[in-house]
């Protein structure tokens, strides 16, 4: 009674709904999260070629106010030494350490700019006294060279001193050369300026560091070369 008689056809699936069926299948790859995300970008600044004249003036005018407000932000931390607004190259309490040393060291490569004076000076009386001129040009070319020398190792004093105090890990590329180059000025030239006094070492830069960090710096180099 309640059987299925011979008749009655098995239960199939309508056309419409085989149809649908096969709509619904992928056409492609699924894209990834990189192509969805592009595929949505829509970028925060409009096209400044679609932008009228009084919006692109308005846009440049913003621009210039704030490109300006950051340089004289910069500019003021070069002179006081805030760290947070200073430019990159001088940013850092790494950078401000090794400052710091340098500012507080005597270096002759101070002397650099007026001993260039005075060779200029001295062309207008080789013609006079020729053989004055002779030794003096000489005395100051190796001044020059002691200049050099003293400044590399300020430098290279002020490098060992970070890693000593920073670690390797965080002392800044070229540190070295940078203090190399602050040296050369006169302390009332140099920018950042001096935020320090003559003689007055930052916390970790004393002579007496800087003969610590010397050990360690040649322990470090041994370790180095036996991994090596």
């Amino acid at each position: 009674m309640f059987g299925r008689t011979k008749d009655e056809a098995p239960h199939s699936v309508p056309v419409e709904e085989e149809a649908a069926g096969s709509s619904r299948r992928k056409k492609g790859p699924t894209p990834s999260r990189k192509q969805a995300q592009a595929r949505n970008y829509r970028p925060v600044v409009s096209d400044r070629a679609k932008m009228t004249k009084a919006e692109r003036k308005a846009r440049d005018k913003e621009l210039k106010a704030r490109r300006d407000k950051e340089w004289r932000a910069e500019q003021l931390a070069m002179k006081t030494g805030d760290d947070r607004h200073m430019p990159v190259v001088h940013k850092g309490p790494e950078r401000r350490f090794a400052r710091d040393y340098i500012d507080a060291r005597l270096t002759l490569s101070s002397l650099f700019m007026p001993l260039a004076l005075v060779l200029v000076l001295l062309l207008f009386v080789q013609v006079r006294w020729p053989m004055a001129f002779f030794l003096l040009t000489i005395a100051c070319y190796a001044l020059f060279a002691v200049m050099l020398v003293d400044s590399a190792i300020a430098g290279h004093n002020a490098k060992i001193l970070v890693e000593n105090k920073f670690g390797l890990d965080r002392t800044p590329a070229r540190i070295g050369m940078q203090m190399y180059a602050r040296t050369f000025y006169p302390r009332r030239w140099r920018l950042p300026k001096p935020q320090v006094r003559r003689g007055e070492y930052p916390e970790g830069g004393t002579p007496a560091d800087l003969k610590e960090a010397r050990r360690n710096h040649k322990e470090n180099k041994k370790i180095l070369k036996g991994k090596a």
